[in-house]
C-alpha cells in the first residue's frame, strides 16, 4: 500500500543526477530501494488496482521503469536514470505505440497523464482519416479539455502542417504524437497516500480521450 514519497526520495534523485556513477549508486542503493523503488511500485500497484475496479473487463497491465539505463543507449550519459515512471495500458497494445497512462517522478517535479509516445505513421494516418470523416467527436473532446486547467496538451507537430482544419482542431490534427500532462513541483501531495486518488481522478477525466485515440489509431 502506497504511503507517500518523502524528501529522502528527492535527495536520492538529485544525488544520482549529480553523481551518476556506480560507486555513488552502490553506496546509496538502500536509499533507492526504500525511498524510490518501493514507493513507486506501491503507487503503481494501487493505481492499477483502482483502474481494474473502475474499468472491469479490461486487462490493465503496468510497466515500472527500472533505474538502469540501456547500456546500448547511454549516449554519453551515466548508467542510471534520474527520473523514473510507470505506464498503465491494456494488454495487447504496444506501450510505445498506443495510448498509455503514465506517472513520472524526477528530482524537481512529478506528473501524470496520458498520451502516445511513438505511434507508427500508419496509425496517425488512420487517426487523421477518422477526424476527416467526422470531426465532431474530437471537437467535443477539445472543447471539454479547454474548460479544465489540470492537464496541458503537449503535441509533437509535423514540420509541415497537415490538413486544413481551423484551430483548435488543427493543432490536435497535425501531430506525430502527444501527451495530455499534469506537471507539479516536487512535494505537497507527493508525500501523502492521497496521491493515488489524484492520479486516478485525473485518469478518469482522461479516459474519453484514451478511448477516442485508441479507436482512431487502431
Amino acid at each position: 500500500m502506497f504511503k507517500g514519497f518523502s524528501p529522502r526520495t528527492q535527495d536520492f534523485l538529485w544525488g544520482i543526477a549529480l553523481n551518476n556513477e556506480k560507486p555513488w549508486f552502490e553506496a546509496h542503493k538502500a536509499e533507492y530501494t526504500e525511498y524510490v523503488k518501493g514507493p513507486l511500485r506501491d503507487l503503481g500497484s494501487d493505481v492499477l488496482e483502482r483502474m481494474s475496479e473502475t474499468y472491469p473487463g479490461r486487462d490493465w497491465q503496468i510497466h515500472v521503469a527500472g533505474i538502469y539505463r540501456d547500456a546500448r543507449r547511454l549516449f554519453g550519459r551515466g548508467p542510471y536514470k534520474d527520473h523514473l515512471w510507470f505506464n498503465i495500458m491494456e494488454s495487447g497494445y504496444g506501450r510505445l505505440t498506443s495510448p498509455t497512462f503514465w506517472f513520472y517522478i524526477s528530482p524537481a517535479k512529478y506528473g501524470f497523464g496520458m498520451g502516445i509516445y511513438a505511434p507508427a505513421a500508419a496509425q496517425m494516418e488512420r487517426y487523421r482519416a477518422a477526424v476527416d470523416a467526422n470531426p465532431a467527436p474530437l471537437e467535443r473532446l477539445i472543447a471539454g479539455f479547454e474548460k479544465q486547467s489540470m492537464f496541458v496538451f503537449e503535441p509533437v507537430p509535423y514540420a509541415k502542417k497537415k490538413g486544413n482544419h481551423p484551430e483548435p482542431l488543427s493543432s490536435w490534427y497535425s501531430i506525430k504524437s502527444f501527451d495530455l500532462s499534469c506537471d507539479r513541483d516536487f512535494g505537497g501531495e507527493l508525500y501523502t497516500p492521497s496521491l493515488k486518488d489524484g492520479i486516478t481522478d485525473g485518469y478518469a477525466f482522461l479516459m474519453p480521450y484514451y478511448e477516442y485515440f485508441l479507436a482512431a489509431t487502431l
